[in-house]
């Protein structure tokens, strides 16, 4: 059996998928408004910011999404890239 990718959901933010080529995409739970792309290898001190800058700019078109600090995106990062642990 060969599991290509995983996925965290996050209450009242969305679901993100994590694959076995590294890539992050995330899903907001409103629907219409696509989904954001990151890679795992962007989940360091250096990224972060930038990272979570990209992710609030595509969330602020959706309005019903709350806005998640720093902290909390480095936590969510966290448990993504555990969950990417999972598939290799």
């Amino acid at each position: 059996m060969h599991i290509n990718h995983t996925m965290i959901s996050v209450q009242d933010l969305g679901t993100f998928w994590v694959d076995e080529f590294m890539k992050i995409t995330f899903f907001p739970h409103t629907e219409g408004y696509g989904s954001w792309e990151s890679h795992i290898g962007m989940l360091n001190e250096g990224q972060y910011r930038n990272e979570h800058d990209r992710l609030m700019e595509f969330i602020s078109d959706a309005k019903v999404i709350p806005y998640i600090d720093i902290h909390e995106f480095k936590a969510i990062m966290e448990k993504v890239f555990q969950a990417y642990c999972l598939l290799r």
